[in-house]
């Protein structure tokens, strides 16, 4: 579902008192540097935009289900919706 280097939407920050430093903020983007698993085997992301010296064992990781992949969309599709529709000859 996700991959390193993939930018996400964060949806959540989750509880902010259990990092002790910054936390990302729901609805801006980032990018993801690390995939790994907790040791409660929870899917965790590292973002670019947070580094993470991984002292003592810490990781700057924040769980993978408080961020969704980012959509990117191209005005192609609202052009299409805007072309008038055939006319069906009779």
């Amino acid at each position: 579902m996700f991959d390193i280097g993939q930018q996400v939407v964060a949806l959540d920050h989750g509880n902010r008192n259990a990092y002790p430093g910054p936390v990302p903020t729901k609805g801006c983007v980032y990018t993801i540097a690390n995939i790994y698993r907790a040791e409660d085997d929870t899917l965790m992301l590292e973002l670019a935009e947070f580094p993470s010296p991984a002292e003592d064992g810490w990781y700057a990781g924040f769980v993978a289900s408080y961020f969704r992949p980012l959509r990117k969309t191209s005005i192609e599709v609202f052009t299409k919706l805007l072309a008038p529709a055939p006319r069906e000859l009779v």
